[in-house]
């Protein structure tokens, strides 16, 4: 049975143990951080005016409401998809109290594909310093991106075109349609091939490699993301998804 609230993002956000390496380049202290080192817990923020576009100045939000989400984690055993669960009947009923209070709607699922050219909205947040004198590590206000659908490759990745390249703390965000329903979940951007060895074309005569060397070149930068079918599929089946940690998180009514 699908739990009453699902927090679904990408495993590489809510398990960093499990990819040491990624984040290498930006904090390489993360590779050292093992799992009783990692909290989630669900917060609720109020900003002012409308989720600020690309280079707008934004406040310090408010947060209304922070509970913990249980320790262990559920991950697809193919996909980069997590799903984390409130922790306990009492933080349940704090969560449905404030969904009565504020109005919270959880985010509709489109049933479809999406369309050639289709006009998408990346949601996520940014990391933006704090006040002078702060000691903390600043704050993260939402950011939204838009772009367009590109296309899906064979094996189903789905791929987008943004108006900027998104930055990390995009990962793991609703991708929203034409329609204001969630079509996938941000995966990554595809890297450019300006380094490492598969900077340089192949030999033309390999033309299944030049082939897909030339698609690489053309998607750079370019978002990958999750289809929303593959999302919907994955929150109704916890059962068959695999459990971080060695303690099994209460039951999910």
């Amino acid at each position: 049975m699908p739990p009453s609230l699902a927090v679904v993002t990408c495993q590489h956000v809510a398990c960093p143990w499990l990819f040491p390496r990624y984040f290498a380049n930006k904090w390489d202290w993360l590779q050292f951080v093992s799992e009783e080192f990692v909290q989630h817990s669900l917060q609720l923020l109020s900003f002012e005016g409308p989720i600020p576009q690309a280079g707008s100045a934004v406040a310090k939000p408010e947060v209304l409401l922070d509970l913990p989400l249980v320790p262990q984690v559920h991950i697809h055993s193919e996909r980069d998809l997590a799903l984390l669960t409130l922790d306990g009947a009492a933080d349940r009923k704090i969560w449905e109290q404030a969904v009565s209070e504020f109005g919270l709607q959880s985010l509709a699922l489109q049933s479809g594909s999406c369309s050639q050219g289709e006009p998408l909205l990346f949601s996520g947040h940014r990391q933006l310093p704090g006040d002078e004198g702060d000691e903390g590590e600043g704050f993260q206000a939402p950011k939204a991106v838009a772009g367009h659908f590109v296309g899906r490759s064979a094996r189903g990745q789905e791929f987008a075109w943004s108006r900027e390249v998104l930055e990390e703390g995009m990962c793991g965000g609703a991708v929203f349609g034409s329609t204001g329903e969630c079509v996938g979940i941000v995966e990554g951007i595809v890297p450019p091939l300006d380094e490492g060895p598969d900077a340089s074309p192949p030999p033309e005569e390999d033309r299944e490699a030049f082939a897909s060397w030339q698609m690489k070149q053309a998607l750079a930068n370019h978002v990958a993301f999750i289809p929303s079918s593959e999302v919907r599929a994955f929150i109704a089946q916890p059962d068959d998804l695999l459990l971080t940690g060695m303690d099994l998180p209460p039951n999910i009514e």
